[in-house]
């Protein structure tokens, strides 16, 4: 069980969250864009260590594509040249 005072803050800009940076957390985030979600918990002040993870947007002709191979998607949300 959520260890009572425990906070989460949020980013979708890639951005590192910190207490003085970030969205508190209160619900369900929206994503509907290919989008870098990182957050930290924390409790007393005292805050873990960042964990993210990474939501990409299909283009249409690949949202219902079928095949027996997997698909292979590079991206490093805005980190620059592939």
């Amino acid at each position: 069980s959520p260890t009572p005072g425990t906070v989460m803050v949020f980013t979708t800009d890639g951005s590192v969250p910190s207490p003085n940076h970030g969205q508190l957390y209160t619900g369900p985030i929206s994503v509907n864009r290919t989008t870098l979600v990182r957050a930290v918990c924390g409790v007393a002040g005292h805050f873990g260590a960042v964990t993210g993870f990474g939501y990409i947007k299909l283009a249409p002709p690949l949202r219902n594509r079928t095949s027996p191979l997997p698909i292979l998607v590079v991206e490093n949300f805005g980190a620059g040249p592939i």
